[in-house]
């Protein structure tokens, strides 16, 4: 018989090991649920035997959300540091065609056209990743999204624009 023999035989200690393992022990009784402390609830034990009823209990999954004037702040945030962004792509432009640089200032940006856009593609990301970093309650993907968002309202305002123009054009 050897491992597999009843108890009180040779195989005791191994037959109680594997038995016990297995979940169809007699030697453990029915000892009730212990306290346990969930999300700062503290459910009381409940002895064995004793009936009970299941009452649910909700449990908040997330936080609550930014107050509208703190979200306000933090779009307002986002849309000053891509309004920035776009200063600094469109300075060679303003400088360029207008008054504001002196002559070497116009000769050195045409000259390093392509080294200024590098430079500023860094410069802007570094700057938006900062603030939506520090910004608690916008993420990158929030961003991208609003993104997308106004792009399709500018593509539906766009295309009813071209629709009326060419019903005007073909009368």
């Amino acid at each position: 018989m050897g491992f597999l023999a009843e108890p009180g035989q040779i195989g005791n200690g191994v037959w109680k090991a594997v038995s016990s393992n297995l979940g169809n022990s007699t030697d453990l009784g029915p000892t009730g649920v212990p306290a346990r402390n969930i999300g700062g609830f503290l459910f009381p034990a409940i002895p064995a035997g004793t009936p009970t009823t299941i009452i649910p209990i909700a449990f908040p999954v997330t936080t609550a959300g930014p107050s509208p004037q703190q979200e306000a702040v933090e779009e307002l945030q986002i849309l000053a540091i891509f309004a920035l962004a776009g200063l600094i792509w469109m300075l060679p432009w303003a400088c360029a065609n207008g008054n504001f640089c002196c002559m070497c200032c116009k000769r050195f940006l045409s000259r390093r056209l392509q080294t200024y856009f590098c430079l500023g593609l860094v410069l802007n990301l570094v700057m938006i990743s900062c603030v939506i970093a520090a910004v608690p309650d916008v993420s990158a993907n929030d961003v991208f999204f609003k993104l997308v968002t106004i792009l399709e309202i500018l593509c539906d305002k766009l295309q009813e624009l071209l629709t009326q123009l060419t019903v005007v054009v073909a009368l």
